[in-house]
């Protein structure tokens, strides 16, 4: 079975030396339900050549849980920055996906 998930694009601001918490939920295109997901990654680009590694957790309702800790914003800058997360979707054929970005 195929997944018809596409990434969510979404954008987000982030102040420095605050913390950062979002909420993600990945729905099937077609019936717009909350798909399993497990072990999700995200990363945040803050230049051209690094990435930084957002904390990830799977939530009790299936949603993704990103956060970053006041002293992993001190360093940034305000703003918007780019940001994937990639985590596995479906319950028996699992594929490892883009589920998020902005």
């Amino acid at each position: 079975m195929a997944h018809t998930v596409n990434p969510h694009t979404v954008n987000y601001s982030m102040v420095r030396g605050l913390p950062w918490e979002r909420h993600i939920y990945v729905k099937n295109r077609r019936t717009r339900r909350v798909v399993k997901v497990t072990e999700p990654d995200a990363f945040v680009r803050i230049s051209d050549s690094h990435k930084k590694q957002i904390v990830t957790e799977v939530l009790s309702d299936n949603g993704i849980k990103l956060y970053m800790d006041p002293g992993d914003t001190i360093d940034m800058a305000d703003g918007s920055y780019d940001y994937d997360v990639w985590a596995y979707v479906g319950t028996t054929d699992k594929v490892y996906m883009p589920v998020a970005r902005g």
